[in-house]
């Protein structure tokens, strides 16, 4: 028996041993959970929320804000968008919370989110080449210039988003978005918005705010 138990350590310590540390998963620090906390910044809520703003994404987008203050470097502003809404209407909401100061613009939805075309979110996937939109928190990150033109990275921040950059959903325009639709043209996944609006908004949001996408 005592053969038997020095074998199977000595395999063991073998595999180990034998382990390529570049194999690791990389790991994403996701942003801690807001159950049961209280908003303490009610009044920045209740003034979004009376220029028509959704209450249920600011409410979350703002205690995330709130619970992980040290991992938002861009605090001036943040950015909503509201999947429950027809793409045809104004579902991306950016918040300039110094001046108190609100843009809403319209914005796409994944290919695969809406099968049918319809104009109407339906289904979301963090997975690769699924063409589908993913909602939660995600960080913005560096602006780059792409196949779609300027563009800007996004990084997932909860298990629902966490491969938003392996994935590359990222915020770009495209000449499929456009106030004059009734519905807008479906994306690969990314949030896209009209071409002439998105070196304003990558100017303001860039590096390190919040986005939240929420159905």
């Amino acid at each position: 028996m005592k053969f038997y138990s020095v074998f199977f350590f000595t395999c063991f310590l073998f595999l180990v041993s034998c382990t390529n540390p570049d194999e690791t998963t990389e790991e994403i620090t996701l942003f801690d959970p807001v159950d049961g906390v209280e908003l303490i910044k009610t009044d920045v809520h209740d003034f979004f929320v009376s220029l028509g703003v959704p209450s249920k994404g600011l409410k979350k987008a703002l205690l995330y804000l709130q619970e992980n203050n040290s991992e938002v470097d861009n605090q001036d502003y943040l950015t909503l968008v509201d999947f429950s809404k027809h793409s045809g209407e104004r579902r991306m909401f950016i918040l300039d919370l110094v001046n108190r100061e609100m843009e809403s613009l319209h914005v796409a939805h994944g290919k695969n989110t809406d099968p049918k075309h319809t104009g109407m979110a339906k289904y979301f996937s963090n997975v690769n080449n699924s063409l589908k939109s993913s909602l939660g928190v995600y960080l913005t990150a560096e602006r780059y210039y792409g196949k779609n033109g300027l563009s800007m990275r996004l990084d997932g921040k909860e298990a629902t988003n966490s491969n938003a950059r392996r994935r590359a959903i990222v915020v770009h325009g495209a000449k499929y978005v456009s106030p004059k639709n009734s519905k807008q043209g479906r994306s690969y996944g990314c949030p896209a918005v009209q071409s002439n609006k998105i070196s304003s908004l990558i100017e303001r949001t860039e590096n390190g705010s919040i986005l939240y996408a929420f159905k």
